[in-house]
C-alpha cells in the first residue's frame, strides 16, 4: 500500500512539474507577443507621426501666404488704393488695367507680385464658366500667368480641351 501511495505522490509531482512547465512556457509565449505587439503599434505610430509633421510646412505655409497676395495686389476697394497692377477696383474689372496685364511679361508679373510660386490667374462667371479676358474678336485669351500650368476647358460638345495658362488663340 505504502508502495502505491509513493508511486501516486510521484505521479502528482510529475503531473504538477507538467503543468507548471507548461504555463510557464505559455507565460513566455505571451510575454514574447506582447513586446512584439507593443513594437509593432510603435512602429506604426512612428511612421504616421514622421509623415504628418515632415511634410513640407514650409512649402505649404509659403503657398499659403502668396495666395492671399495675389488677391491683395489685384483687388482694391476703391481708386485711391488701387496699385499699378490692380485689375479689380471696387466690383468692376478696369479693362484698361487688363489689357496692360494680360501684355506684360510673366516674369515682370510675378516680380510686380512679389511671389515666387508659378500662378495662373483666370476669371469665371457665376455660373463657373471661364471669360474671355481678351475683348478683341479675333483674339481669345482665358488666363494670365505661367504656360506651364494648364486649364482644362469643357466646349460646346461636351468635350475637354487643356489650354496652356496666359495662351491666346
Amino acid at each position: 500500500m505504502n508502495l502505491i501511495k509513493k508511486r501516486i505522490k510521484l505521479s502528482k509531482r510529475i503531473k504538477e512539474k507538467e503543468v507548471s512547465k507548461v504555463t510557464s512556457k505559455s507565460q513566455t509565449w505571451s510575454l514574447d507577443v506582447l513586446i512584439a505587439a507593443s513594437v509593432f503599434i510603435a512602429g506604426i505610430i512612428i511612421f504616421f507621426y514622421i509623415i504628418t509633421t515632415s511634410g513640407d510646412k514650409g512649402v505649404t505655409d509659403m503657398l499659403s501666404t502668396e495666395s492671399e497676395l495675389i488677391p491683395e495686389h489685384l483687388i482694391s476697394g476703391d481708386e485711391s488704393g488701387a496699385g499699378d497692377i490692380t485689375l479689380v477696383i471696387g466690383n468692376r474689372v478696369d479693362s484698361e488695367r487688363l489689357k496692360v496685364l494680360i501684355n506684360m511679361s510673366y516674369d515682370e508679373l510675378k516680380s510686380k507680385l512679389g511671389i515666387r510660386s508659378d500662378f495662373c490667374i483666370h476669371f469665371e462667371d457665376e455660373d463657373g464658366n471661364i471669360i474671355d479676358l481678351d475683348d478683341r474678336p479675333d483674339k481669345t485669351q482665358y488666363s494670365i500667368g505661367n504656360p506651364k500650368l494648364n486649364i482644362t476647358l469643357v466646349n460646346e460638345t461636351g468635350e475637354k480641351v487643356v489650354i496652356p495658362c496666359g495662351s491666346s488663340t
